[in-house]
């Protein structure tokens, strides 16, 4: 999680860097960090539901790397590729730890 607060906190890069952004990505951007918050919050309570958000952030956030081939960035293209590619598998473990954990807590109670 603390990698995806990383790439929350780069999110704005592009403004700072002197790129103007128009209103609708302004407003993708903040509907993704939104979104991440949410999938972080539900994932804190313990409901599954959380880690499915940010599963699909990070899978079509992979595909992003299109966009950066597109422009000759090959290396931020390749980085994007790999962080993206990296949570995507890790957000899938999520819910299969927290599953691996219920399945052994059942056991020891039967």
């Amino acid at each position: 999680m603390i990698l995806t607060v990383f790439i929350i906190g780069n999110e704005w890069d592009s403004v700072f860097q002197g790129y103007i952004l128009t209103i609708w990505m302004i407003i993708v951007k903040l509907l993704r960090i939104t979104l991440i918050f949410i999938g972080f919050a539900l994932i804190g309570k313990g409901n599954l539901k959380g880690s499915w958000i940010l599963i699909f952030l990070f899978l079509f956030g992979g595909f992003s790397w299109y966009y950066y081939l597109y422009l000759g960035e090959y290396e931020l293209a390749s980085i994007t590729l790999i962080l993206n590619g990296t949570l995507f598998i890790l957000y899938i473990v999520i819910p299969l730890i927290y599953r691996l954990i219920r399945i052994v807590k059942l056991k020891k109670m039967y």
